[in-house]
């Protein structure tokens, strides 16, 4: 649920990851997979430990044609971390790097999908990052009660996107203007002239110019500290465990976008013309400051009663300085208290009842406070425009539940409910599929049910399965653009109390059985989503998209000792389906006869990988 001491954005959970280390991990391997779509990658880690030191690193490469067209991607990952252990005190550091490039042509008009499930609508869509962490933590016990621990970390990074895309310019209408390139207006609207990037009204030439290329790249440096110290001692008849800690986070970024007209290939690539639209430009510097506090207090009132009470204090500061001019200038200042409370009860030795309540909060991004304005929308990656500040997001969630173990069973079940005030969605907004903004839309509630179970059918098999109930829904009526819509009047569509969430599929059901028998293993898993709406359908006015269900397989073999030939099957039926929809103007692209306004992301096919995985 929203707990507070994980700090923001915590909206609706955390998860909290243990990295491998030279203790957990004593040794060494190697892994090498290939097959389907072109996909291959090699893995690597090796790890150790003396009587004080200890250490471990991975490395993964991975490189993929892509299962649709010109969709090639590179993965390169790399961790290590080094560490000391003495009587009272530890210290670790580890260094987190990645240097990967994506291409991720989304989603695609539903008639061309029918013709070649493969195709993309433009391209290229293609996203670099380069990122390096580097932290400290450190801990001390003093005394016997008392521990302190601390870490301090330093994250640069650094993505660059180019973004092939249809146009949102064309042909001035009006007479004054013939012969120039104009942003394409809704009737009656005045018209804008291009200018290039030296203030020079674009004239059109035989050259078509029916496409954009969108870049942008984006430098951040980011830091922090923590500091906390928690003591489990008696206060009066009870057992306290206290914690209490603050810390500062920062973050300096440099954001630039342009944005270039191109021409359309026979293949729906963009080409440049070298023409950039001045008035797209953007050169943006962003600071974000995060100052917290907190305290909690685990109280063993009972030996089978816990109670816990815990709040967070957070001073958020977001300041950003337009290098163009004072547009985008603006001071966000958030602050908010949240605080949490909760309970677990063993009224029997394999049964634990618990519940919660909790509030956490976010505040919004500089991408969401500078794209917020529906009469400007951004395009994808986030182009900056002057807007209306945005107010920072609350959740409140209650929770109860049970979980236990029955002979060889174990099973959780939990009901929760979470409602959001000043929810922030992406609104599609805009002429083209990537364009929008960022807006608050009133509240929002989430309820449902979480079930899971596991458990052993006979000597080397197990299953274990789990199933999701969510009702995520818009709880202030409003109206929302949505110039795509069919049905939209005026551009718009209206909302009503109800409305489910775009892209929120009511029920989710997973389940895996495994078998291990000497010196083989295999495992059969499945999933099932149920329906879900399209984004910029918001009023739930359009047909959804249609439940999925696929399977995969995977299977192992020891050919000797710590060498195993391992093999993996996604798809394992080829089903064909769709995970998430939005809706756009296919016509613009692809011509008249493609009318319908659904986009649709596909599934990946079958495909299978075989590898083979070496210990020592």
């Amino acid at each position: 649920g929203s707990n507070p001491l994980f700090g923001l954005n915590a909206l609706g959970g955390a998860l909290s990851i243990q990295t491998k280390t030279g203790w957990s991990d004593p040794e060494h391997g190697a892994a090498v997979y290939g097959g389907s779509f072109g996909r291959r990658w090699i893995e690597l880690e090796s790890g150790g430990h003396g009587d004080r030191n200890g250490y471990f690193v991975g490395a993964r490469e991975l490189e993929e044609d892509g299962w649709r067209d010109h969709s090639p991607s590179r993965v390169r990952q790399l961790f290590g971390s080094i560490g000391a252990r003495a009587d009272s005190a530890s210290i670790d550091a580890t260094l987190t790097a990645g240097s990967n490039r994506l291409v991720g042509n989304g989603a695609a008009p539903v008639e061309l999908l029918e013709i070649d499930r493969a195709a993309v609508f433009t391209h290229p869509d293609r996203t670099a990052t380069e990122l390096a962490m580097l932290a400290v933590r450190g801990d001390r016990v003093l005394g016997d009660r008392l521990t302190l621990e601390g870490t301090l970390f330093y994250r640069p990074s650094r993505i660059d996107t180019f973004n092939g895309d249809d146009t949102p310019y064309g042909p001035c209408k009006s007479d004054a203007l013939a012969g120039l390139l104009c942003s394409k207006r809704g009737d009656g609207e005045a018209e804008t002239p291009v200018v290039d990037a030296g203030g020079v009204a674009v004239r059109l030439t035989g050259e078509p110019l029916d496409a954009t290329q969108n870049t942008s790249a984006t430098r951040t440096d980011g830091w922090g500290l923590a500091l906390q110290a928690s003591s489990a001692r008696p206060i009066g008849d009870l057992d306290h465990h206290l914690i209490g800690g603050a810390s500062f986070d920062a973050a300096r970024s440099r954001y630039a976008s342009d944005t270039e007209l191109a021409r359309l290939s026979a293949e729906r690539g963009t080409v440049g013309s070298g023409i950039l639209d001045g008035g797209a430009a953007v050169r943006l510097h962003a600071e974000v400051e995060h100052t917290a506090l907190w305290l909690a207090d685990f109280i063993t009132a009972a030996p089978t009663l816990t109670i816990m009470g815990a709040a967070r204090w957070t001073g958020s500061t977001v300041r950003l300085r337009d290098q163009l001019g004072p547009a985008l200038d603006g001071d966000h200042r958030f602050s908010r208290l949240n605080p949490s409370v909760g309970l677990t009860w063993a009224p029997r030795p394999r049964l634990t009842a618990f519940a919660s309540f909790g509030t956490a909060s976010r505040v919004p991004s500089p991408s969401e406070l500078a794209c917020a304005d529906p009469g400007d929308p951004c395009r994808l990656p986030n182009a900056f425009v002057a807007d209306p500040p945005l107010e920072q997001v609350v959740a409140r969630t209650w929770e109860t539940g049970l979980r236990g173990r029955a002979r060889s069973v174990a099973w959780s079940a939990a009901l929760f409910r979470t409602s959001s005030q000043d929810d922030i969605l992406f609104v599609s907004s805009g002429a083209l599929t990537t364009e929008g903004h960022f807006e608050n839309v009133g509240s929002t509630a989430r309820r449902g049910l979480e079930a899971s179970a596991s458990g052993r059918l006979a000597r080397g098999l197990r299953w274990d399965s789990s199933y999701s109930h969510l009702r995520a829904e818009l709880r202030t009526p409003l109206t929302l653009s949505s110039p795509n819509h069919p049905d939209a009047v005026d551009g718009e569509i209206a909302v009503e109390r109800g409305d489910t969430l775009p892209g929120v599929p009511r029920h989710q059901v997973k389940a895996r059985l495994t078998w291990t028998g000497g010196r083989a293993g295999a495992s059969l898993g499945g999933a099932y989503s149920s329906q879900r709406f399209l984004r910029g359908d918001e009023a739930n006015l359009l047909a959804p998209i249609a439940p999925f269900a696929a399977l995969d397989l995977s299977a192992s073999y020891e050919l000797r000792k710590r060498v195993v030939l391992s093999s993996r099957i996604v798809n394992l039926f080829d089903a064909e389906y769709e995970t998430f929809g939005l809706l756009g103007e296919p016509d613009e692209v692809l011509g008249d006869a493609f009318a319908d306004p659904r986009f649709l992301s596909p599934a990946a096919p079958f495909g299978v990988w075989i590898g083979v995985e070496v210990g020592w």
